[in-house]
């Protein structure tokens, strides 16, 4: 994400579809309806024979738009598309006892209620003919160029674990006889069925190749082991990257010489026989680009939203005091793309300066997580040192019965934007300011942001895994270290040295803290080393507080430093319980 520049399946969404999305409110499940030959794709536009909205209708459209559309019991009683299920049955409401605003009887097993389904059945052989089953194809300007060329990397045939979310990591060495541009990528997809999404880690070698990882693991949803760069990505939507003639992903001699894949594997049915070798073509050349581009992350990684809301909104900012301290010079996007998960239904990432709105780099009031909108800038949008950069994010949670949380599950949700910004070297310490809650990385991890007390180490120096203290640190985490458990032998021993470090010690431990959870290895590392820290019993308390939001920060649970100050924190990363096997890298 973030990095593309054109992409021939980029469909402008029409202000019908803008004016209408609202539709799908009236509609028990409206806002998941199946795409019945696209796995992991919605068709958001239930009444149309567009899976966008707008445009001709489909058999439900007609049937919805004549009935007064709105959602009746005569409606509900029709089979509209004649696969002998009535539009309730398909849309989980079979008794047409659902009314707007409530959460339908059923939320699960949806199907289309326009489209003969099952899609291959003998009785809906000629029906669907109007159905657009294929993704298009991928175009780019470079690829024309002989001088371009390419390498294809695929993981090894791999069974996927019957979870509903898993994340896989391998490694892959490139060419490095000499310094190349990355210019373009298109993915190698070869089970849909399971297959979310796809990460390009550049591992930054500074002297030392990070470690090698020759056959798929599980791993994280995140930059680490000296991988922090991303340089591709493919996600549900796309059919390729390519970046501007102006600028590239420098690699090669010299340069990040590894790179590192995630997968995203989603298989909420939970089955046990999928098999994927999935991949990714990467196109690059020796003829360099004036430039050398880099990927930029805002966000905010705090969500909490209640279930059956029509409108929630969370806004995360890269302050002007942050990007002051991240950027050593102007920089310039040339794209930008938006990114949440199915509950998202608008975002926004705006510039401000001195207080007041430049422009808008992304501004998307009918997103849709199935057909994702690359904002190309050009001329680029020029960021100086000390402007804001703002994201807002909008999600409708009118089909969920429970609160839903930030997450790497896509029934979890993201407020992201990724852009691709150059020159590469403008940001030489970090390539993301993603925030928590009305804290930016800068006041959280960096010891930015202006006022209060700064950090007297570079918290920056735990994610450095080249190093080897810090590869014993984490290493021994793992091993002697039973997140929520007792405090092991071992454990102690680790907390007695990391206690001596200023970094574990009053105000940077804060700052510590705050900075570790902005990810699922420094929750796990807090959960696991947290469990020797000094507690204070609960009867000395005044009182004990319900923990009600497990996104919230209570510290007063037991008293200052113990490892109860994070437990809400770490309750919402309970999926921590699992991690002892994600990241066994022992």
């Amino acid at each position: 994400m973030g990095i593309f520049c054109t992409l021939s399946l980029l469909l402008a969404v029409s202000a019908l579809t803008s004016g209408f999305s609202n539709y799908r409110d009236r509609l028990p499940n409206g806002r998941a309806v199946p795409h019945p030959c696209k796995p992991n794709y919605l068709w958001h536009g239930v009444g149309h024979e567009n899976a966008l909205g707008g445009g001709v209708r489909n058999a439900f459209g007609l049937d919805f738009l004549r009935l007064g559309a709105t959602w009746s019991v005569e409606l509900c009683q029709l089979d509209s598309d004649g696969d002998g299920m009535t539009n309730g049955e398909e849309l989980g409401d079979s008794q047409c006892t659902w009314t707007p605003g409530t959460l339908p009887p059923r939320i699960s097993g949806i199907t289309h209620p326009g489209i003969c389904d099952p899609w291959e059945d003998a009785k809906c052989i000629g029906h669907n003919t109007w159905v657009q089953c294929d993704v298009s194809s991928f175009q780019c300007d470079a690829l024309e160029n002989e001088e371009v060329q390419n390498i294809t990397f695929r993981f090894s045939p791999t069974s996927v674990p019957n979870t509903e979310t898993n994340y896989f990591c391998m490694t892959f060495d490139l060419p490095d006889d000499d310094v190349y541009h990355l210019v373009a990528n298109q993915p190698y997809i070869d089970n849909e069925q399971v297959m979310h999404h796809v990460i390009l880690y550049g591992c930054d070698s500074d002297g030392e190749t990070p470690p090698s990882i020759p056959t798929p693991k599980p791993c994280g949803m995140e930059a680490g082991g000296g991988c922090n760069s991303i340089i591709g990505l493919w996600a549900v939507g796309f059919a390729g990257a390519c970046l501007n003639n102006k600028t590239g992903f420098k690699f090669g001699r010299g340069h990040f010489t590894r790179v590192k894949m995630e997968f995203h594997w989603n298989n909420p049915e939970l089955k046990d026989d999928y098999v994927d070798s999935s991949g990714m073509t990467l196109y690059y050349t020796k003829n360099l680009r004036p430039t050398s581009a880099a990927t930029l992350m805002v966000g905010q990684t705090f969500i909490e939203i209640a279930p059956l809301q029509p409108a929630v909104e969370v806004t995360g900012a890269c302050k002007a005091d942050c990007t002051r301290m991240l950027f050593t010079k102007p920089l310039y996007i040339i794209d930008s793309i938006n990114h949440m998960h199915y509950l998202g239904i608008k975002q926004k990432v705006e510039l401000y300066r001195n207080g007041s709105l430049v422009t808008h780099i992304t501004n998307e009031d009918a997103y849709s997580y199935d057909s994702p909108v690359v904002n190309q800038h050009d001329p680029p949008i020029m960021v100086l040192p000390g402007d804001e950069i703002r994201t807002t994010c909008t999600f409708n949670s009118a089909t969920r019965s429970a609160t839903t949380y930030y997450g790497d599950g896509t029934s979890n949700e993201m407020c992201f934007a990724f852009m691709t910004v150059y020159p590469s070297d403008a940001l030489p310490k970090t390539k993301s300011c993603i925030a928590r809650q009305d804290k930016d990385i800068c006041e959280l991890y960096l010891g930015g942001g202006g006022g209060g007390s700064q950090p007297t180490c570079d918290l920056t120096k735990f994610s450095n895994m080249s190093d080897p203290d810090i590869s014993r640190m984490w290493t021994a985490a793992y091993k002697d270290c039973t997140p929520f458990g007792a405090c092991r032998p071992g454990c102690q021993q680790l907390w007695d040295q990391l206690k001596q470090d200023s970094c574990f010690q009053g105000n940077d431990l804060e700052a510590l803290k705050d900075g570790f959870l902005l990810s699922k290895e420094g929750t796990y590392f807090l959960a696991a080393v947290s469990t020797c820290w000094p507690r204070t019993d609960c009867p000395k308390c005044q009182r004990c507080p319900e923990i009600t939001n497990p996104n919230a920060n209570n510290d007063n649970i037991v008293g200052d430093g113990g490892a109860g100050s994070l437990l809400p924190e770490l309750v919402s990363m309970v999926t921590m319980l699992a991690v002892s096997l994600l990241y066994n890298r022992l």
